[in-house]
């Protein structure tokens, strides 16, 4: 797969997946939120809650058409144009085929709020996270 960032000309080849972090509004950490391998399979994440690092629950879906026939579901994905900033992608198939993606990546964040000295109520407050740390580490494809 290659991943490109049409804004900047930066190109990278041969990326088994690559990863979008969101930073945190309760830290100075990022929260991987997004996954896309080459095959089609996408993870999205929940940001991670205030005291931890990386929580491993998440939805995975196939992101394409697959084939009905074939033994384990997937999709041959060539290339990636990213913006990051704007958090969109153009992902391009095997096929000829693409798809437009805008990720929109939402923090909850919880806060205590002491209510008497013995009684703590926890609330969400949720709002957009517009900025990204992109491509913390790209993994090249393994040979075939």
């Amino acid at each position: 797969m290659e991943l490109v960032r049409p804004s900047t000309g930066d190109t990278w080849n041969n990326i088994a997946y690559f990863r979008i972090y969101v930073s945190l509004p309760w830290s100075d950490d990022y929260s991987q939120v997004f996954v896309l391998y080459q095959d089609g399979n996408m993870r999205l994440l929940n940001p991670t809650p205030h005291g931890l690092d990386w929580t491993p629950f998440g939805t995975s879906v196939i992101f394409g058409q697959t084939d009905v026939d074939d033994f384990r579901p997937a999709v041959s994905i060539t290339k990636v144009e990213i913006e990051p900033e704007e958090l969109t992608m153009k992902i391009i198939y095997s096929d000829g085929s693409s798809t437009d993606a805008n990720l929109v990546p939402y923090v909850f964040s919880l806060k205590p709020t002491c209510m008497s000295s013995t009684k703590v109520k926890i609330w969400s407050e949720s709002f957009c996270v517009r900025s990204t740390k992109i491509m913390e580490k790209i993994v090249p494809a393994s040979p075939k």
